[in-house]
C-alpha cells in the first residue's frame, strides 16, 4: 500500500498511521510506502511500532515506480483540490481508498476504480483491508481506474480542452471566423 503526496497536517498523517496499525493488525504481510515529505514527517519517522512495515521514502522522481510496487494507494486528507495522486494511481492502474473530501469523488469513481470514506480511521482501515483481501477486486478496479483516469485526464483530452478553450476565446474576440455551417444546405 501507498501514499504519494506532502507530509503536512491537512493530509492528516496521524490518521494514515491509525489507519496502518489497524490494517496491519487484519493484514499482517501487509507493507506501507510512504512517497513525499513535509513538516509533519516526523510523526511517522517516530512510529516505532511500524519501522518493519512501514518504509519512508522521502521526495522521490521516480514515483512511478513507487504506484508500480503499489496493491492500493491510500489517502487520508481533510481536504484536497485536484488530487494529482489520485490521477497518477489511476493511470498507473492502482485503485484508491481515499476520504470523500474536496475533488477526490472527481478522480475515484466509489465501487468501481476505489473505495471512498468519510474522514475516519475505522471506514478507511475497513475499505483497505477489504482490497487488501481480494486481489480479483483490486485488479478490477485497477483496470476501471487506468481507463477511466485516462479518458478524464489522459493526454489527449488534455489538448482537447486546451484546444477548445483557445478556440472559444478566439471566436469571441473574433480573432477567427465564425465557423460555417455544416450539412446539407451547403
Amino acid at each position: 500500500m501507498a501514499y504519494v503526496g506532502r507530509v503536512t497536517r491537512i493530509k492528516r498523517p496521524d490518521r494514515f498511521l491509525a489507519v496502518v496499525r489497524e490494517v496491519r493488525r487484519a493484514v499482517p504481510t501487509a507493507r506501507f510506502l510512504v512517497c513525499g515529505d513535509g513538516d509533519l514527517r516526523g510523526d511517522l519517522e517516530s512510529a516505532v511500532d511500524m519501522r518493519d512495515s512501514l518504509h519512508l521514502l522521502g521526495w522521490r522522481a521516480d514515483v512511478e515506480t513507487v504506484y508500480a510496487a503499489a496493491d492500493l494507494v491510500l489517502l487520508t486528507s481533510d481536504n484536497e483540490g485536484m488530487p494529482v495522486s489520485l490521477i497518477e494511481a489511476g493511470l498507473a492502474g492502482v485503485p484508491t481508498v481515499a476520504t470523500n473530501v474536496g475533488s477526490v469523488s472527481e478522480v475515484v469513481q466509489d465501487g468501481t476504480t476505489g473505495l471512498l470514506a468519510r474522514p475516519e480511521a475505522s471506514e478507511l482501515t475497513r475499505h483497505t483491508v477489504a482490497l487488501l483481501r481480494d486481489e480479483g477486486l483490486r485488479r478490477r478496479m485497477g483496470q476501471e481506474a487506468r481507463a477511466w483516469t485516462a479518458q478524464r485526464f489522459g493526454a489527449e483530452r488534455l489538448v482537447q480542452d486546451t484546444h477548445d478553450l483557445y478556440a472559444s476565446v478566439a471566436l469571441a474576440r473574433g480573432w477567427w471566423p465564425t465557423p460555417l455551417p455544416k450539412g446539407p444546405d451547403l
